[in-house]
């Protein structure tokens, strides 16, 4: 007991020295900061001197001279106790406002510059010609002229574009451009000519007709698929657009589940398609009669025969209404009629085949074709549902770890393979309703190359637009040929294209 003793008293007396060595080591660091030279005054700057607090900043303080001494009395260290002699803290003082007219205004550029590019209208002088082969050679080569040069999307194709929404990677336009626009390439003439023959042609039988745009990420699959949308909205189509389908799979709306079609219901998107599909072509939807009676709702409800579609799109937009049923008899009819050539465009078309971010009931993961909207649009690309006069047009989106586009999807449009799936070759992994949902789709394939002529158009309207303002070499456009417009300069007063 008592060498236990001994032990501890050892170990208290060590401690002790350890800690009256620490509190000598600080009086002494804090007496030697009290007796050492005072610190150098601060110039006294009013915040409302914007232009010398911006001076000081910078540490340009060669305009205060040794004279230019504060007003107030510098304070011995430790008397700032944050309170004055009355014991109350100082009153807060509020900067002034800062006057900006004394700001250079050739830092700033106001307004966006007007582009004035040529509308994206390709078709638009056919109207007066009546020849079926003239329109459809035209059709074909209106575009030749045209490759290369920058166009904007006319005010309808932005109606289209407000109405259903842009891809996630076309955002980026509004803020960096005062207009929405895209550079016309070879393979916008081959999609384009393409969309044209599959609009001409009526089936009586339902045929697949799904064609997807098929490239490696950052080629221009979705670019492409909006100058599609904007040349059939131009040329009296009726469209649907999808821009963004990882929307329909990521759990961003509610759903519930339908015993009746065992499926899951979207119906804030159904409801999205409706609107959408009404302000864009209120006049089409009512010249269309419904053929047959059309049923919606879980309470028997019958939209008779040979009314107009519009009404029946109308209905959707209510409150107490199976708003995915009302899509459903629309697109029914939208199929069946042959007046209007119908466009059905979905962008990220590969996110619909794999696990959704949707749970069911015991919180597994809901796969992407047994919710409404995508089991709608799969079905409709594969002829399962008719469609008398249009065609299903997608493109795969980007790399997405979650949302990877099928190797049977791949193998159906002739998509590049992943190296894993390449290597494991017949033996990857094939989900039979992924063979299912891709049989009969056609691929098309959108090279990497931008090719020179639309990169000289997108350079040049990057140039114009003040996106590439630090450009101050003139030589390089002259040696792409571009045309340098007089008057046109950047914010720093450099000319520029």
């Amino acid at each position: 007991m008592l060498w236990r003793l001994r032990r501890n008293c050892l170990r208290v007396v060590r401690v002790t020295k350890f800690v009256a060595l620490a509190v000598r080591s600080c009086v002494f660091a804090v007496r030697d900061v009290r007796s050492g030279p005072p610190l150098p005054p601060a110039p006294d700057i009013s915040l409302s001197n914007t232009w010398a607090a911006t001076a000081m900043c910078k540490g340009s303080l060669d305009q205060y001279g040794k004279d230019d001494e504060p007003s107030q009395k510098k304070k011995p260290l430790g008397q700032f106790k944050g309170k004055n002699k009355s014991g109350k803290p100082p009153p807060k003082k509020m900067p002034s406002n800062v006057n900006y007219n004394d700001a250079d205004p050739a830092w700033f550029v106001k307004t966006m510059p007007d582009l004035a590019l040529q509308s994206f209208e390709p078709a638009s002088a056919l109207s007066d010609i009546n020849d079926d082969k003239i329109i459809k050679a035209i059709q074909e080569t209106v575009f030749d002229t045209a490759i290369g040069e920058p166009l904007a999307f006319p005010m309808r194709s932005m109606r289209a574009f407000r109405a259903y929404g842009l891809p996630s990677s076309n955002k980026w336009s509004y803020t960096s451009f005062s207009i929405l626009f895209s550079a016309v390439r070879d393979v916008t003439v081959q999609l384009l000519t393409q969309v044209n023959a599959e609009g001409q042609r009526v089936r009586s039988v339902p045929e697949p007709t799904g064609i997807i745009l098929q490239g490696r990420s950052g080629c221009g699959k979705s670019t492409l698929l909006m100058q599609a949308v904007s040349h059939c909205v131009e040329n009296g189509w009726i469209v649907m657009y999808i821009p963004r389908g990882i929307d329909l799979v990521n759990s961003s709306s509610p759903y519930q589940y339908d015993a009746r079609s065992k499926l899951f219901q979207q119906p804030e998107i159904a409801r999205g398609l409706l609107k959408g599909l009404v302000d864009l072509h209120l006049e089409e939807l009512a010249k269309i009669r419904t053929v047959g009676d059309v049923l919606y709702g879980d309470k028997g409800q019958t939209f008779a025969a040979g009314g107009e579609l519009l009404r029946l799109a109308q209905i959707g937009l209510e409150d107490e209404v199976d708003k995915t049923a009302v899509l459903e008899g629309v697109l029914e009819q939208l199929g069946k009629q042959t007046e209007y050539p119908f466009l059905f465009a979905v962008d990220d078309f590969g996110a619909m085949y794999g696990n959704s971010i949707y749970r069911d009931p015991q919180f597994f993961p809901i796969k992407g074709y047994h919710l409404s909207i995508p089991r709608i649009v799969l079905e409709y690309a594969i002829g399962e549902r008719q469609l008398s006069r249009g065609l299903v047009l997608g493109a795969i989106g980007p790399l997405h770890t979650l949302h990877t586009t099928p190797v049977p999807l791949r193998e159906a449009i002739g998509a590049e393979l992943c190296w894993k799936d390449a290597a494991a070759g017949a033996y990857a992994k094939r989900h039979p309703a992924q063979v299912h949902y891709s049989q009969g789709l056609r691929g098309f394939p959108v090279p990497d190359e931008l090719g020179v002529e639309a990169a000289r158009g997108w350079y040049k309207t990057w140039i114009q637009g003040f996106v590439m303002h630090t450009l101050q070499d003139r030589n390089v456009l002259r040696h792409m040929g571009a045309e340098e417009e007089p008057g046109s300069r950047n914010p720093k007063g450099n000319e520029t294209c």
